[in-house]
């Protein structure tokens, strides 16, 4: 997990969304209201411009590297921008993937992460956002349970204990999401006390029954 940033687990390691994944037409689960009013062409242009401040984020790699990383990000392969959104979501339109795409970016850009157009890293950076989503989702209800200020294992917990809801909410694979918290209470790094992690493992447990 990234620790400058309060982020939602990973492999190894404002409105309610106006259409979330329970919505049959669409796999968007964040708010679309800001994306409402743009062209196809405007969010092109906002895209590309989010991605020139995602690559600005390492100021050692050079001019020339980004122009090729920004290349490649757009290419149409499954480990690249373009190509996982094409391909894990094909039943959205060219605008619904086009604001995909920029929410992706959007949250590299809050977690201060460089975008990697290689191997699994937008496979784990979706899981990780529409986590995020849900977490927002959950505190937009008022709960007492989770807030702003949380910390990355009271967001677990709640996570956990929340896991049937939160898979329902989600696009992800129930068996990434057993993976994803697994790995989590297994962490030798993690904060977790015993308990917190046996309660944890128990709830898991329950999910895969």
């Amino acid at each position: 997990m990234n620790n400058s940033k309060e982020s939602t687990p990973k492999k190894n390691s404002s409105n309610v969304s106006t259409k979330t994944v329970n919505d049959k037409n669409s796999n968007l689960t964040f708010d679309t209201s800001e994306f409402e009013k743009l062209s196809k062409d405007d969010l092109i242009r906002k895209r590309d411009k989010l991605i020139d401040e995602n690559l600005s984020i390492d100021k050692s790699v050079s001019e020339e590297e980004n122009k090729r990383t920004k290349k490649e990000l757009l290419l149409n392969d499954s480990w690249t921008l373009v190509g996982y959104v094409e391909y894990k979501y094909p039943n959205l339109d060219d605008r619904e993937k086009l604001m995909k795409q920029i929410n992706l970016i959007q949250f590299a850009n809050f977690l201060g992460h460089r975008m990697d157009p290689s191997g699994q890293y937008f496979m784990i950076l979706d899981e990780n956002s529409q986590y995020d989503d849900f977490l927002k989702f959950k505190k937009r209800e008022d709960l007492r349970d989770i807030s702003s200020t949380s910390t990355v294992k009271e967001k677990m917990k709640y996570l956990a204990k929340n896991i049937d809801e939160l898979s329902s909410f989600v696009d992800i694979p129930k068996e990434n999401i057993i993976e994803n918290f697994t790995n989590y209470y297994q962490d030798e790094n993690s904060s977790l006390s015993e308990k917190e992690k046996n309660e944890i493992k128990g709830l898991i447990e329950n999910f895969k029954k």
